[in-house]
């Protein structure tokens, strides 16, 4: 089985190591670098400072699970070749922005992958998606403040013209919502693997 995780921020860097141990192979995509920042509320350690958060996690998993097979990019989502999407069985995304998430669901929606969305609001609101391949997309749920809202990230930094302020999650909250992400890809194999 070939599980792909995009982003790995607050949610990503926990729920990486839960659903890594049932992965052959993993293909990790993330464009940004391990900050100081990050060593409070997510899985990194001060000595990744500066490291490709990709090349961070994949050292992780490779101390705890030396025989996973592991496949970085440090890249945004929309410049991985849609071939490396191709080969998943399951995407995990943890991401920072409503047009990431759209240009995720639109890559799944054509590819027929399966994949599950974590998110943060505030400090105290997590949400967990299931997207099964079918007829309906993400944007099917879309309305026009979704619309509105689509160049609005959600940084774990301080605020630009084109970012929002960040959504303030803890580390205690995102392995929350890594843990309930993990939770319904257990249920959802377990579901896959019972006889018609």
């Amino acid at each position: 089985m070939t599980i792909m995780l995009v982003g790995l921020g607050v949610i990503g860097s926990f729920v990486a190591p839960l659903v890594a141990r049932t992965a052959q192979n993993l293909v990790l995509i993330d464009r940004d670098t391990v900050e100081d920042r990050n060593c409070r509320n997510q899985i990194y350690t001060s000595d990744m400072i500066g490291m490709p958060k990709v090349a961070a996690m994949a050292a992780k998993l490779r101390s705890i699970w030396p025989a996973v097979s592991i496949d970085t990019y440090h890249a945004d989502l929309a410049d991985v070749p849609m071939g490396v999407y191709s080969d998943a069985s399951i995407v995990f995304a943890g991401l920072d922005s409503l047009l990431a998430r759209q240009s995720l669901g639109e890559i799944a929606y054509r590819l027929g992958k399966p994949w599950i969305d974590g998110g943060t609001a505030d400090t105290s609101l997590g949400r967990v998606s299931f997207y099964a391949p079918g007829p309906a997309c993400v944007e099917c749920c879309f309305t026009a403040a979704h619309y509105r809202q689509l160049a609005m990230e959600y940084p774990c930094g301080a605020s630009t013209a084109a970012r929002v302020s960040p959504t303030a999650a803890s580390g205690a909250l995102g392995t929350t919502v890594a843990g309930l992400m993990a939770s319904v890809y257990e249920q959802y194999v377990a579901t896959a693997d019972e006889p018609a």
